[in-house]
């Protein structure tokens, strides 16, 4: 019959130094692939090499695939970077941006993100003003005091330099504009930074859903005489499902929650969410179950996805398709970890969390009541709650523009944005440049293109940021507390 399993454990540098006269044996050269016995499902080289492991898979293509191979890798890189430190911890310590304050230099951009502020309650928070009537426009005349988009920061990163174009807008304004009058604003976004010799963009937050996830930029664009000429568009999308689901894993490995035991929430099944499920069961061990929540207008849409999960990923486990409005059905509660990728304010109540549940939220806005979920973690800490949408590509330095700032704001300003990691959606124009093999995103993002940014990330480097809500770090305190807890109801 054979052997099913065989792994093998090398160490060449036991042997000494393999050398004469003439010649010398490099064994940093070696592969550790070796010869793979008939009838092999699966073999699992590792060889120690100087102070490292190198790791070598291969699957039968009958009895794994691409897919099931890479989920195998994915598990074990897992397992060897918890068992490289505390659960939770990363393999290597993530680095603290640098931040700096002064005018924004546009010059060498590598890509640009177009942008636009919080809520301006939230955004007054930021700059250490207090919310007063008429605050709105007082903002917007001082940032933007000719009404045009103006960058607002420029990051350096190993991936090359991206700056941020905020449009005169607020969140909470978005939704008021039609799509073709929001990506005609885009548009004109776009060619400013174009005239700069910026080539490639990508959309943050809500900006490609209120666009036709981008595709009315690209209508507008080809439109213009030559303006779409040399330019790399893409969401931000694909990258964002990847920070999601890596985002996932960490928070699940913090807390030593078993993906294989636990019931599992998604809630938004739009481009963001149903990529996420998607990748998750192809990077990663199948929950038990899942409900899929959203919106009523939407049932069809998680039928449709239902499906699809149970035929072209062969999840066995029972899935649960739950509407509601306003609020996440009460069977969200129910699940041991919650991912969010919904529009719905608030929709998720912390106080009815069940203790030991866990939320990776990529909501805009949040999904939750972000003072009142730190509350939760702070006072009783049986929930843990992190943001979902940020990456650890390296060392990044930060330049903000303050000059329509006084520089009495400095230090409340920089509490708000010193924070690890960068923006998914930011990252992406970045990744396709050193990767030109990643196809851009517009349209809702496929299963299959995520997954090609997964590998791409994965190859590069690129962790999940290090476990966060809103700009401040989860505490270590708490992740103690909660991985002790035993999980009522």
């Amino acid at each position: 019959a054979g052997t099913q399993f065989f792994f093998t454990f090398m160490d060449f540098e036991a042997f000494g130094a393999l050398e004469s006269e003439r010649l010398r044996v490099h064994w940093e050269d070696s592969g550790t692939e070796g010869h793979v016995p008939r009838g092999v499902d699966l073999q699992l080289a590792a060889r120690r090499l100087n102070r490292a492991l190198r790791l070598s898979f291969h699957g039968a293509p009958t009895a794994l695939g691409p897919r099931g191979l890479e989920r195998v890798r994915a598990d074990v890189l897992d397992v060897l970077e918890t068992l490289a430190g505390e659960p939770g911890a990363k393999t290597h310590a993530p680095a603290r941006p640098e931040v700096r304050f002064g005018p924004i230099d546009v010059g060498a951009l590598d890509a640009a993100l177009v942008g636009y502020l919080p809520a301006p309650e939230e955004a007054a928070r930021a700059v250490g003003l207090a919310s007063v009537p008429g605050l709105r426009e007082v903002l917007r005349s001082q940032l933007f005091p000719n009404g045009s988009p103006r960058w607002l920061e420029r990051i350096e990163t190993p991936l090359g330099a991206s700056g941020l174009l905020c449009l005169p807008l607020f969140a909470d304004e978005l939704g008021a504009s039609t799509p073709e009058a929001l990506a005609a604003r885009v548009t004109e976004a776009v060619l400013l930074a174009r005239r700069a010799g910026v080539r490639a963009f990508s959309l943050a937050g809500m900006l490609p859903a209120y666009t036709g996830f981008g595709r009315e930029v690209l209508h507008r664009l080809a439109q213009r005489d030559g303006a779409a000429e040399g330019l790399a568009f893409t969401t931000g999308h694909a990258t964002t499902v990847v920070a999601v689901v890596r985002s996932v894993l960490a928070a699940a490995t913090a807390v030593g929650l078993d993906l294989s035991e636990a019931e599992v929430a998604f809630v938004g099944v739009g481009s963001i969410g149903a990529a996420a499920a998607e990748l998750l069961l192809q990077v990663a061990t199948h929950p038990r179950s899942l409900i899929l929540c959203d919106l009523p207008r939407a049932a069809r849409r998680m039928e449709e996805v239902a499906t699809h999960l149970r035929e072209q990923y062969g999840f066995r486990g029972h899935i649960e398709t739950a509407q509601a409005s306003g609020a996440v059905a009460d069977v969200v509660y129910r699940a041991r970890l919650i991912v969010g990728a919904a529009s719905t304010p608030g929709a998720l109540e912390v106080d009815r969390l069940a203790p030991g549940t866990v939320l990776v939220d990529d909501s805009f806005p949040a999904l939750v009541d972000v003072p009142a979920a730190w509350a939760r973690m702070r006072t009783r800490g049986d929930v843990l709650i992190v943001g979902g949408g940020l990456l650890d590509c390296g060392a990044v330095t930060r330049t903000v523009d303050d000059t329509a700032i006084p520089s009495g704001l400095r230090p409340t300003l920089l509490r708000g944005i010193a924070r690890t990691g960068v923006a998914s959606c930011q990252l992406e124009p970045l990744l396709r440049r050193a990767h030109p093999e990643l196809p851009p995103v517009s349209g809702p993002v496929e299963a299959t293109t995520a997954h090609h940014y997964w590998r791409v990330a994965l190859a590069s480097g690129i962790e999940a940021a290090p476990l966060h809500l809103g700009t401040e770090l989860i505490p270590n305190s708490v992740l103690a507390t909660l991985t002790g807890h035993e999980r009522t109801g």
